[in-house]
């Protein structure tokens, strides 16, 4: 197809471009691949049998969180991405619950909490630019995870200090 008309090439130029995953660029928001913060836990030659489980769930648990983030930046938008995203978030917070180091429990506390904020900020800078209301769905679905990550946290660190 020839486009000669002056007029239609400024038309055309005007078009928004799409951009990679259907997403537009913002400043503000990091890029998908820059989202995993988690580590994964090491395990100690003196870690009792109940113990090596958790280790390896939460391991196992990151490790699908961080390929999950890994396809959410790499491959075209799926809603499953995002749904995936949150119940990966709440599997591995419910699996830190799961330890009995009271320390432990803190510190994994921290590092979901951290990893659940750099998502929710993703979603808020989404939401901005995306009119789409599975974004918002999305970051309310972030936001309360991040609440209950806190109560508990809060909870943990009072009974420390008990």
């Amino acid at each position: 197809m020839r486009i000669t008309s002056p007029l239609t090439v400024c038309l055309v130029l005007l078009l928004p471009v799409p951009t990679r995953a259907g997403e537009p660029k913002s400043p503000a928001v990091k890029p998908w691949k820059e989202v995993f913060i988690l580590k994964s836990l090491p395990a100690k030659a003196d870690d009792d049998k109940l113990r090596q489980l958790l280790v390896a769930r939460y391991n196992e648990i990151a490790g699908e969180m961080k390929a999950v983030i890994a396809l959410k930046y790499q491959a075209e938008p799926h809603p499953w991405y995002d749904e995936a995203m949150v119940d990966v978030s709440r599997r591995i917070f419910r699996s830190a619950l799961d330890f009995d180091d009271v320390r432990e429990r803190v510190t994994l506390f921290t590092d979901i909490l951290g990893q659940v904020r750099v998502i929710e900020q993703k979603f808020e800078g989404l939401e901005k630019t995306v009119k789409d209301p599975r974004i918002r769905l999305q970051l309310s679905r972030f936001r309360s995870l991040r609440l209950e990550v806190e109560i508990y946290l809060l909870r943990t660190e009072k009974s420390i200090q008990r």
